[in-house]
């Protein structure tokens, strides 16, 4: 923000990008859409990151067995 750039941006990364996964390596793969949305009253950057609902459910899947 202090660029003077207060709109906000999309991009997409992998989960690896934002966690530690340990031991679940296939999480590493997973992609997330990250957006970027600047909050200049509070001097703060808000980053939102989703995950799409299939690769939600192909893990769930996993879990149950």
């Amino acid at each position: 923000m202090q660029s003077g750039s207060f709109e906000r941006s999309e991009s997409e990364g992998h989960v690896k990008d934002w966690f530690r996964t340990f031991d679940s390596d296939e999480l590493d793969d997973v992609w997330v859409t990250e957006e970027f949305h600047p909050v200049p009253i509070m001097d703060t950057l808000l980053a939102l990151l989703t995950i799409d609902e299939g690769d939600l459910d192909r893990f769930a899947d996993e879990d149950e067995e």
